[in-house]
């Protein structure tokens, strides 16, 4: 059979060759198909390495569509990765106008594995993805597109993606519809809804999308509700954590490139509600967490720059939170404002407007408690910016706590305190250099209330306005402070001791300075003012308080060198104590000067000190013990070897003393002495050095100083008041103890006595030495008997003293003269035991003392003073009595010499003095044995006699006459008849003589007759006969008994 060409009618020769290469074409499209689908799956056999099988691919050239089926990589019943179905349907007619137009894409059943590790980077289906590069492709690289390219729809559906390594994540995208992405049109929005599965948890989202356009800008609107978290999360947390709870997010999504810079920003709600974490020995649950408001994060993909922008409002509710024994609770914590952050060029910033408010937040744990109920932080003004190794933040914010408790069981420690808040400005500086902290503002609390154990502490309120600036810069640290403290009603217990203060108010200035290790500089400069301030121990029955400090001036402390130097000026005003049973009150003290310290010289004081007001009384019975008007302590200086006092001026002194019966001094038992024993060395004494040196250039007394005496020891018990109007002793100077200083002294003594005392002193003399010269005028001696009887054995009834005394002690050595003028004494003898009247007899004084009466009842006595008070039977008593008595005897037998010359020097001194205490014997009258008439002498003493008893009105005359024999002998020789002349001579003898019988009687007689004759001349002289008296008639019968009138004064 021939052939079949050759059988055809015969056909022109284009023909033939025509109907030959359109067969050609026929069978190379016929072929296409197996082509590419051999030539793709030995392109993904070479890249996976694993077996790549294709069920079909379908290409209809004049459809325009390619269909791909069943592509999978890797044998087995596990394949690696799998295609089920690829559509792709081109529009051939926009070809004419250069544009690739995909009306259809489609891509579905697949199943794709991504391996991503943070160190090696990402797989898919097991092939590397090569790092990216950063070098941007130069110009000559860039190829220009002239033909367009569009879908009209793109569609993917059931996808999934299964990652693994380090981000474990199953996303299913069961849907993806794009519509209309056109390049010739990239500023029309292309519209994208995706419906996915992440961890088996279904989204949907909605988006407007410009991918073509120059910038690059997609909208994405998500608005999900009540998605469960924990399918999410599960993949990427371990096993032993779980976290669960409700995601929400209503929102719209921008997101924007141009000019390499990726710009993402968010508009609307996330919330996490139900929110619950666990780990072994932790747990967490958050109520909610809600966000809304406004984001913005742009980086730029050339410089690598990120900025980023919050405005809007986060709110938390019901936070509860457990670390092991630790508890964490919180009701409600609110963001609210404006954050930004920018970085760039290495450099980090962030800054923040808004405020954060938290709401009952508390934290517990075995020991410890604290709740906040409300914090609220409002940043008017935050930035941060950080550097490398430096770091700065600026700030202008206010702070407020709520009232807050803090309680520690084992250390019994509880705080509360009121509102707390800060306002202000806080600058901080870090760098390889140091740290640079300032905060400006106002920091204010009130209401705190801490204790701890037997500790409490109260305030009212607290407030600091000023600049607190601290530095580190290497070894060296400076913390400064500038401003005002004010502290309103502190109440504070430590044990038994109380604390109480209205006020203290500190403004002024605290430098503290470490500029190497060991070594510190506080230097403090201000004024401080406290207010009512009181510190008591109840118990003890203590207690300090005053109503005003001022302070002011700079202090300086160095260490280690521990070097002070302080200049102040100190007021303390309402000044009082109670301890003991005494009660101290001090109107003011004011103190302005200098105080020094260094351990070479120890302490240095030099400055003025003055107190004015001072009262100690004694409680309960609230007597005044002591009152000080004023203390002045001029140009004082002190260190360890000397205290220097310039001027030294006290006035208005009020002191009350009450010396019991016992002698000692009705004290406090505070002031009481004690028994104690013998007093050990001091530590000069011990060491050899000198003992501190007191120098005081003048003491004075001024204005009306007043010393008020009850002494019980007296009797009667003595009341009686001192006051001293002036005193001025000075210099004096205890290196120089023999050294004299003058003494002025002027005291009245009671109402009407004064005391005037002018002369030398050396107070610091080892033995005491003076030389003095005083005066008293008008002193009452009753006011001092009780002191005079124990010592004379007489009561001082009354009378008034002025006196002269000059006194002189050298070195113990006592030796002066008193000139006493006494008037109107009187005087009675003392009841005293038979024991006391051995011991210290009384002196015979009654009648020298009446002795030197004058008419005006003025008694006269110069008493020289003597004595060696070195002597260890030194009494003043003792020498008191003997001065006196002496005195008063001499005073009166010179007196009576004088007076009766030449009368007085015939008796016995020594005798009258013997027996001057009741009656003074005088010359007797002396009569011729038989007679009782006066003769002249007799007449002429008697005459001085009643001049004596007219000058002293209180003395009595006492005449005792006696008889003798010699006056019976002369009565009878005087009885016996005259001789008769002698008569005749008669023879009768003569009679007896007649014998005479002078009697008894006859002698008293007459001895009553020569008294009643010197009594009848005294009375002739004027003296009364009261004053007169005589005594019985005696008769003595010795041979030296002599008849007379014996006189007795």
């Amino acid at each position: 059979m021939p052939p079949l060409i050759d059988s055809l009618p015969l056909i022109p020769r284009w023909r033939k060759v025509f109907y030959t290469l359109t067969l050609l074409l026929l069978a190379s499209f016929a072929a296409l198909p197996l082509l590419l689908k051999q030539l793709v799956a030995d392109q993904l056999q070479s890249a996976t390495g694993e077996v790549v099988e294709i069920e079909s691919l379908d290409f209809s050239l004049l459809a325009g569509s390619v269909t791909l089926h069943q592509l999978v990589i890797g044998a087995g019943s596990e394949p690696l990765a799998k295609l089920e179905r690829l559509y792709l349907d081109l529009d051939y007619r926009q070809l004419l106008e250069k544009r690739v137009v995909v009306k259809q894409l489609v891509i579905a059943g697949v199943v794709l594995p991504i391996d991503y590790q943070a160190q090696s980077g990402v797989s898919i289906a097991g092939v590397a993805l090569p790092a990216s590069s950063k070098e941007e492709p130069t110009t000559d690289s860039a190829i220009e597109l002239s033909w367009g390219v569009g879908f009209e729809t793109i569609r993917l559906a059931d996808i999934r993606l299964d990652v693994s390594g380090d981000m474990p994540q199953r996303l299913q995208i069961e849907q993806l519809l794009l519509h209309q992405l056109y390049s010739w049109q990239p500023q029309q929005p292309t519209l994208a809804q995706i419906d996915i599965a992440l961890n088996d948890l279904p989204l949907q989202l909605l988006a407007e999308i410009t991918p073509l356009n120059q910038p690059l800008q997609g909208e994405l609107f998500i608005s999900h509700n009540g998605i469960e978290l924990a399918p999410l999360l599960a993949p990427l947390l371990p096993p032993e954590q779980s976290l669960q709870g409700q995601l929400s997010h209503q929102a719209h999504l921008l997101l924007q490139l141009a000019d390499n810079q990726l710009t993402l920003t968010h508009n609307g709600q996330l919330q996490l509600n139900k929110l619950q974490f666990q780990q072994p020995g932790q747990q967490l649950t958050l109520d909610q967490i809600d966000w809304q408001g406004h984001s913005r994060i742009s980086y730029d993909l050339n410089q690598g720059a990120l900025k980023s922008q919050l405005n809007g409002t986060l709110t938390q509710q019901q936070l509860q939170a457990q670390l092991g024994q630790q508890q964490l609770s919180q009701q409600q914590l609110q963001w609210q404002g404006k954050l930004q952050f920018n970085q760039q060029a290495g450099e980090q910033q962030l800054q923040h407007e808004g405020q954060v408010t938290l709401q009952q937040s508390r934290y517990q744990d075995l020991l410890t408690h604290f709740s906040l109920p409300q914090l609220v932080l409002i940043d008017n003004s935050r930035s941060t910016t950080l550097k490398g190794e430096r770091r700065q933040i600026e700030s202008q914010s206010e702070l407020t706590l709520a009232p807050l408790t803090l309680s520690q069981s084992d250390a019994e420690v509880t705080l509360n305190s009121g509102p707390l808040r800060w306002r202000g400005d806080i600058r901080l500086n870090q760098s390889e250099a140091g740290v640079e902290l300032t905060l400006n503002g106002n920091l204010a609390n009130q209401h705190l209330a801490a204790t701890a154990a037997a500790q409490q502490l109260q305030s009212a309120s607290l407030e600091w306005e000023g600049e607190i600036a601290l530095t580190q810069l290497s070894d060296q640290r400076q913390l400064a402070l500038n401003g005002t403290l004010t502290q309103q009603q502190l109440e504070a217990q430590v044990g038994e001791q109380q604390l109480s203060q209205q006020q203290l108010r500190w403004q002024g200035s605290v430098d503290l300075q470490q500029p190497e290790p060991n070594s510190l500089i506080l230097a403090l400069k201000g004024q401080l003012d406290s207010e009512s301030v009181n510190v008591a121990n109840p118990t003890a029955a203590q207690q300090a308080s005053y109503e005003q400090l001022q302070w002011q001036g700079e202090v300086n402390w160095q260490q280690p060198q521990q070097q002070l130097q302080q200049q102040s000026r100190l007021t303390l005003t309402g000044i009082g104590a109670e301890v003991a049973g005494l009660a101290l009150q001090q109107q003011q003290l004011q103190w302005q000067g200098e105080i020094g310290w260094q351990p070479e010289t120890g302490p240095n004081i030099s400055g003025e000190l003055t107190l004015s007001g001072h009262q100690l009384h004694q409680q309960p019975q609230g007597e005044r013990l002591l009152q000080l008007q004023q203390l002045q302590l001029q140009q004082l200086n002190y260190h360890p070897d000397a205290i220097d006092i310039g001027q030294m001026i006290l006035s208005g002194i009020e002191l009350s003393l009450e010396r019991q019966a016992d002698g000692s001094l009705a004290l406090p038992p505070s002031l009481a002495p004690s028994p104690s024993p013998p007093p050990s060395p001091s530590a000069d004494q011990m060491s050899g050095d000198p003992p501190m040196a007191i120098r005081i250039g003048g003491l004075e007394f001024r204005g009306d100083n007043r010393l008020s005496l009850h002494d019980a020891v007296p009797t009667p018990p003595l009341k009686e008041t001192l006051t001293l109007t002036q005193l001025q002793l000075g210099p004096i100077d205890s290196t120089r103890p023999d050294r004299a200083a003058p003494l002025q002294l002027q005291a009245t003594l009671g109402d009407f006595s004064t005391v005037t005392v002018t002369g030398e002193v050396a107070p610091f003399a080892t033995l005491p030495t003076l030389d003095l010269t005083a005066t008293i005028e008008a002193l009452e001696l009753h006011d001092i008997s009780g002191y005079a009887s124990p010592i004379l054995g007489y009561h001082l009834d009354s009378g008034q003293l002025n006196s002269d005394i000059q006194l002189t002690i050298e070195q113990g050595k006592m030796s002066g003269l008193a000139k006493l003028l006494i008037n109107q004494l009187q005087i009675s003898l003392a009841e005293r035991t038979e024991a006391e009247q051995q011991a210290n007899p009384a002196p015979p004084l009654e009648m020298g003392l009446a002795v030197l009466r004058d008419k005006q009842d003025n008694i006269a006595l110069n008493i020289p003073i003597s004595g060696d008070t070195s002597n260890p039977q030194f009494s003043i008593g003792d020498i008191i009595n003997t001065a006196i008595t002496n005195s008063v005897k001499m005073a009166a037998t010179t007196y009576l010499k004088v007076a009766l010359q030449p009368y007085g020097a015939l008796f016995a001194v020594g005798e009258m003095l013997h027996k001057m205490s009741q009656e003074i014997p005088l010359q007797p009258l002396q009569f011729e044995p038989g007679t009782s008439t006066l003769t002249d002498t007799h007449r002429d003493y008697l005459t001085k006699l009643a001049t004596l008893l007219t000058e002293r009105s209180e003395l009595q005359l006492k005449l005792c006459p006696t008889a003798t024999e010699s006056d019976r002998d002369a009565l009878q020789q005087q009885a016996a008849p005259s001789p008769a002349p002698s008569p005749a001579p008669s023879p009768a003898p003569a009679p007896a003589p007649v014998e005479i019988t002078i009697t008894d009687e006859a002698l008293l007689q007459l001895a009553k007759t020569r008294a009643a004759n010197a009594k009848q001349r005294l009375l002739q002289q004027g003296i009364g006969t009261t004053r007169l008296l005589t005594c019985r008639a005696v008769i003595k019968s010795t041979e030296e008994a002599i008849p007379e009138v014996e006189l007795k004064m």
